[in-house]
């Protein structure tokens, strides 16, 4: 099949997405039918392999006890998902799951999937099961390790391959653009400029009518990406809608994944593009501060001009003070603090909370300020952001696979200072950092990139 296809298979615990996990995965990447990748691990669950699960696939709590957990995968497996169709016999199941995951993992999934037993009923209509059992038995097809990962994978692929002898590969390909419906360019979109697309990491942008910015993506394939905007099968309205307006698209090759996120993020909230949702507030982020009130008692200060560096005094990165307020609700009715004393009422008689039996009185005088104020640290605890374990400034190196890239992102306090090609560059251009809060889309995906293993194993930090 002609294009970008990942084969893949789930072990798990069960049947159902919401509850149950993942025990092993495997992958096989194929482009225009060649193999690229192979790829399996199990994985830990965090919780027993229920027995009837063990004398299926043979995957027990001994051989998952010493393996990586998904949120210790999640960052290899979106990179090597990314940009293909995800290929599966009933696709719904492994996809459902892979989704489920890498929520659990903060990690946002999405792909286009191709479900070979919808495809195998096209193909070879009128028999009465497509299991996967079925398929092997009917064909004649060897399956070395049958009910594990990777073994199931080989069967789908041997499965592919054998349509395409049998059936001639026009045939296959005809019922995979049906069953897909292929990405087709809009009537203003030049196909050649599309095609001079690298297929490496980096930042695309979509352009409408009178260069309007309508779009800003970022993919660590953006060639592959582009093209999945094009799909018939488009996610939502919202996506069809901007498929249909594109007239134009640009791109900005970057070494790594980090690059291009970071890239992105920038571009965003300076350029604020039609379609763009996330990325889109404030680049300056809000944090709490605690201050007492004339009667000793903590209250919550929200401010946007702080430094990252004195973590024992701040707390928290929100977008506005909506969210701000929200979260501190939340953490107010938990911990039974008085939504006066913690600024979030006008001082008056009794609080809201303490009508409602939620407040020990600190707004009344019967709770101590030192009662009150031990619960306000407590509750503030979760709110903390990583301290800057470096001193100064340091630049995070990336190379793309190819080696045509290499890029050095300076770092300083959570702050993005610049993104130059090495420390020459750096060192004759420095950019002094300000002490303006840091934004917090890039403290996030900071933190992400410089505390993940995974990730960590593909980036080099310099001292600056």
């Amino acid at each position: 099949m002609k294009g970008d296809f990942v084969y893949v298979d789930l072990e798990t615990t069960g049947t159902r997405a919401a509850t149950d996990r993942v025990t092993e995965v495997a992958l096989i990447r194929v482009h225009d039918g060649k193999q690229l990748r192979r790829w399996s691990s199990l994985v830990d669950p965090g919780c027993p392999v229920p027995s009837f699960i063990t004398c299926l696939t043979g995957i027990s709590d001994e051989m998952v006890r010493a393996a990586p957990s998904f949120v210790d995968l999640a960052d290899d497996l979106l990179e090597m998902l990314d940009g293909a169709v995800l290929v599966a016999h009933n696709a719904r199941f492994d996809y459902g799951f892979l989704r489920a995951e890498f929520k659990r993992a903060n990690r946002n999934f999405q792909a286009r999937t191709l479900c070979t037993v919808r495809l195998a009923r096209k193909l070879f209509p009128g028999h009465r099961s497509y299991a996967l059992s079925a398929l092997l038995e009917r064909h004649d097809l060897n399956c070395a390790a049958r009910h594990r990962a990777m073994g199931d994978i080989e069967a789908v692929l041997s499965f592919v391959e054998l349509a395409e002898r049998e059936l001639g590969r026009d045939r296959v390909e005809q019922e995979v653009a049906a069953l897909l419906c292929l990405p087709t360019l809009p009537a203003g979109l030049d196909s050649d400029l599309v095609a001079s697309i690298p297929d490496s990491p980096g930042v695309y942008r979509f352009y409408g009518e009178r260069r309007c910015l309508l779009y800003v993506g970022k993919s660590v394939r953006l060639r592959s990406r582009v093209l999945s905007h094009f799909s018939s099968q488009s996610a939502t309205l919202t996506d069809a809608r901007l498929a249909r307006q594109v007239r134009d698209v640009e791109w900005t090759e970057t070494a790594g994944e980090l690059g291009a996120l970071l890239l992105e993020a920038r571009t965003v909230k300076t350029a604020r593009p039609l379609y763009n949702r996330a990325l889109k507030g404030s680049a300056r982020a809000l944090a709490v501060e605690l201050v007492e009130d004339r009667d000793g008692y903590l209250g919550a200060l929200l401010t946007d001009d702080w430094d990252p560096a004195d973590s024992e005094r701040y707390y928290g990165m929100f977008r506005s003070r909506k969210q701000a307020e929200a979260r501190l609700d939340e953490l107010c009715l938990e911990h039974e603090l008085c939504r006066r004393r913690m600024r979030l009422e006008k001082m008056g008689p009794a609080c809201f909370g303490h009508r409602l039996g939620r407040c020990r009185g600190a707004c009344l005088g019967q709770e101590s300020a030192q009662g009150h104020n031990a619960r306000v640290r407590v509750a503030m605890t979760g709110l903390r952001h990583k301290a800057w374990p470096w001193k100064g400034p340091i630049g995070i190196r990336e190379h793309n696979r190819a080696g045509r890239v290499s890029e050095l992102h300076v770092v300083d306090r959570w702050r993005h200072l610049a993104t130059v090609a090495d420390e020459a560059q750096w060192y004759d251009n420095p950019v002094l950092p300000d002490n303006r809060s840091p934004d917090r889309d890039v403290y996030r995906l900071l933190v992400q990139q410089l505390f993940s293993g995974a990730t960590r194993a593909k980036i080099e930090i310099v001292q600056l």
